[in-house]
C-alpha cells in the first residue's frame, strides 16, 4: 500500500512539473477560433515556444478579463495594422491569417504600429471574437503568452488556399 502512495504522488510531482514547464492540457471555449477550433475542444500548450510569428495561435492571460484566452497572431512588432472596408491589412497587404469580413476595426480602424515585444491577435471567427481590435484587451505583450497551441493549425481559409 505505501509503494502504491509513493508511486502515485511521483506521478503527480511529475505531472505537475510537465505542466508547469513543457506540456499544458487546455480547452477551447467558445467560438471565436471556429471553425479552425471548436468549442470544447482539448489541445496542448507547448509552453517552451518562444519565437512566436504572425499566424501563430497562442495562448495568454488576459489581465482585463482575469482569463487566458486562445487567438491568432496577425501582426507582430514593428508591423502596420488597419482594418477597413472588412479588410484587415498588414504592412499594406491583405492578412493571409484572416478568413472573413470584419465589421468592427475597434482600435485598428487607423494604422496602428505594434510595439516591440507585443501582437495584435485576433480569432479566426471574428464576428465572435473579443481580441485586439477591442481597447480592453490591445496588443498582448510577451510576457503575458503562456505558450503556442497544439496543433498549431492554419486557419480554414488558408487551407482552401493551398488546395486551389
Amino acid at each position: 500500500m505505501r509503494k502504491k502512495l509513493i508511486l502515485i504522488l511521483l506521478v503527480l510531482i511529475l505531472t505537475l512539473y510537465i505542466s508547469k514547464n513543457y506540456y499544458q492540457l487546455n480547452l477551447i471555449q467558445g467560438a471565436s477560433m471556429y471553425p479552425t477550433y471548436k468549442n470544447m475542444q482539448f489541445t496542448l500548450i507547448d509552453r517552451r515556444a518562444a519565437d512566436f510569428q504572425c499566424g501563430d495561435v497562442i495562448v495568454f492571460y488576459c489581465p482585463s478579463q482575469n482569463s487566458t484566452m486562445v487567438k491568432r497572431i496577425i501582426a507582430g512588432p514593428g508591423d502596420a495594422i488597419q482594418i477597413t472596408n472588412g479588410i484587415v491589412q498588414v504592412n499594406d497587404n491583405p492578412s493571409p491569417y484572416v478568413c472573413d469580413p470584419v465589421s468592427y476595426g475597434g482600435i485598428a480602424r487607423d494604422t496602428l504600429t505594434i510595439s516591440a515585444d507585443h501582437f495584435f491577435v485576433m480569432g479566426d471567427n471574428p464576428a465572435q471574437s473579443r481580441d485586439s481590435r477591442y481597447e480592453e484587451i490591445g496588443c498582448i505583450d510577451r510576457s503575458y503568452i503562456v505558450g503556442r497551441l497544439i496543433p498549431n493549425r492554419p486557419p480554414q481559409c488558408e487551407k482552401q488556399s493551398l488546395i486551389n
